[in-house]
């Protein structure tokens, strides 16, 4: 789609009036020569439009073309999962997902409509899939020139000449979309001819940081033609992106000098420039930190430290730089010995659950809900379907209610979209997943929280069954864990034919009731209430999420109890 200069480099002043122009009057007379002037149909003239096309390539893994890009933010489903992209850093979120599983068939679906950029900045609005495959039927490889790992660094400037090489305008450009429609403005053919020189001196940034200054046409061209043999943007850190990584989460010291001896050291980097040293949890040391783009690369510059300043304090150069890992050096001035360190991040809110094993394991199976929003709202078995289907059934009246679910990644976190009709519209919100596991998912909005535990039929048991497990003959059952505490495991408890229920330990009685109602295909329930003092965190209607002779798990919202049988 890009148009080659096949005009003379001419232009009227009614052309360039559109222009952000500084002047608009016949300003002097002065020398030019052809080191500054833009030949017409040059090397050079094709050179700067290629920098300065629109780069279709950058994002071919969103539309597997590089005749031209979609324009961001645009919200896209990946193999299910519902991925907002809001800068091309975000891009790597949709590799993620593909390359979780290596044999399915991935499938991404944009929410239309979107709007693409061609190569030339020309905007259209796609409004379906088949006018969006339509659109890259019509692309083919060759149809983009494009140097991508060389930029203008704006603001540059032109000086328009009349052929009395009198200066009667001058042209600021801001941006490559600016330059682009100057030199295209420049090929239009005109009765009244003028003639555009570029004032140096001007400078380009590679993609890695690095900057060069030219001088001249000659040296602009040299350096272009130098980019689009030699350059590739794979081998970019810029800066920007650097100050970005760091201060996205903590990073841990997994060398010095090849040494573990740091393992244990954590260093923030904090958006106000505020740098930490945590080991063990203490804060061991403050102070500043900075970046810099240099010839040789991108520097982490570390100062101000209140202690450890032999340790980390210094101008650290970035060798190798991924978006999870780091190598830096420090050249010492006194002895030029080379201090080397790794770095690798971490978040705090890791976890190993990925975006598509959530949606995986909401789709097994039943869910029920814990709350701290459920006031009165009947207990609900929660079936997460196919096409974002969500099915609550009141495991009371045996009603149904419809709604919808969605698994969103962003680069910050992992969120569930839940949207339910009354009287479960009160968890309708968009909740960040916080832990995760195969039977126990647990999310935060706001204040709120909400806890998913799983049931299959397979693991749960009839409410016979259960009755019968729990008033085995001779018999009596102790509470191993608590919500993860061992302080109840010296009690011994007994339920009794009548409904009644036995604590014993300490020297002392405890009393209270117990009763069991449901089914394993909608969720087997144990009712524990009346229990005073301490044990009254034994209250509650818990769902049997493990049911057998010897062990027993229960679950009631956040709180989980773990009973096994002991028999004398």
């Amino acid at each position: 789609m890009k148009l080659k200069l096949n005009y003379l480099l001419i232009l009227t002043f009614f052309a360039l009036f559109s222009l952000n122009s500084c002047q608009n009057e016949i300003l002097e007379v002065t020398d030019t020569n052809e080191e500054t002037l833009i030949a017409p149909n040059s090397t050079l003239a094709d050179l700067m439009e290629s920098a300065v096309t629109n780069d279709g390539g950058v994002d071919d893994i969103l539309d597997n073309s590089n005749c031209f890009n979609v324009d961001l933010p645009v919200t896209i489903i990946v193999n299910g999962i519902t991925i907002t992209i809001n800068t091309r850093e975000d891009l790597a979120l949709i590799e993620e997902i593909i390359n979780q599983l290596e044999d399915d068939e991935d499938i991404l679906e944009f929410i239309f409509p979107i709007t693409i950029i061609l190569s030339d900045y020309e905007e259209i609005v796609i409004e379906n899939q088949q006018q969006f495959e339509a659109l890259i039927d019509t692309c083919t490889e060759d149809e983009t020139d494009v140097i991508d790992c060389i930029d203008f660094q704006y603001p540059i400037s032109f000086s328009i000449y009349n052929t009395a090489f009198q200066i009667i305008d001058t042209v600021v450009i801001e941006s490559d979309e600016q330059l682009y429609e100057f030199l295209e403005r420049l090929q239009d053919e005109s009765d009244q001819v003028v003639l555009a020189s570029l004032n140096f001196p001007v400078t380009m940034i590679y993609a890695n940081g690095n900057t060069v200054t030219v001088n001249n046409n000659y040296e602009l061209e040299e350096v272009l033609n130098d980019a689009r043999e030699d350059c590739s943007e794979e081998e970019a850190c810029r800066e920007e992106v650097v100050n970005a990584h760091l201060k996205e989460c903590y990073w841990n010291v997994v060398a010095y000098n090849e040494s573990n001896d740091f393992n244990d050291y954590d260093l923030y980097f904090k958006e106000d420039g505020l740098f930490k040293v945590i080991f063990e949890g203490n804060v061991i040391t403050t102070g500043r930190w900075q970046t810099t783009t240099t010839d040789n690369g991108v520097v982490v510059t570390i100062s101000e430290l209140s202690e450890y300043q032999e340790l980390f304090e210094g101008d650290w150069l970035i060798v190798e730089c991924e978006d999870d890992y780091f190598k830096l050096i420090r050249e010492e001035s006194a002895n030029s010995d080379v201090t080397r360190i790794s770095i690798e991040k971490e978040c705090e809110d890791d976890f190993e659950c990925t975006a598509l094993d959530i949606r995986l394991f909401l789709s097994e199976c039943q869910w029920f809900a814990g709350s701290d929003l459920f006031d009165n709202v009947p207990v609900g078995e929660f079936h997460f379907l196919d096409d974002n289907v969500l099915v609550v059934v009141n495991t009371e009246t045996g009603n149904e209610y419809t709604g919808i679910w969605e698994v969103e990644l962003t680069d910050e976190a992992i969120t569930l979209l839940i949207d339910l009709p009354a009287p479960y519209d009160a968890i309708s919100k968009r909740w960040k997943i916080t832990e995760c596991a195969e039977h126990r998912i647990k999310m935060i909005a706001d204040d709120n929280y909400l806890v998913f535990e799983r049931n299959c039929s397979n693991q749960s048991c009839t409410e016979e069954e259960l009755d019968s497990y729990l008033m085995e003959f001779n018999c009596y059952w102790v509470a191993v864990a608590v919500n993860g505490s061992n302080a109840f495991d010296d009690f011994a408890i007994q339920f009794n034919e009548n409904q009644d229920l036995l604590i014993e330990g300490g020297g002392a009685n405890f009393f209270g009731t117990w009763s069991t109602a449901g089914n394993p295909a909608n969720g087997v329930f144990l009712t524990i209430a009346q229990l005073e003092n301490n044990f009254s965190v034994f209250n509650g209607q818990w769902l049997v999420l493990e049911c057998g002779p010897e062990r027993i798990v229960l679950v009631d919202g956040n709180n989980e109890i773990v009973i096994e049988r002991e028999c004398p």
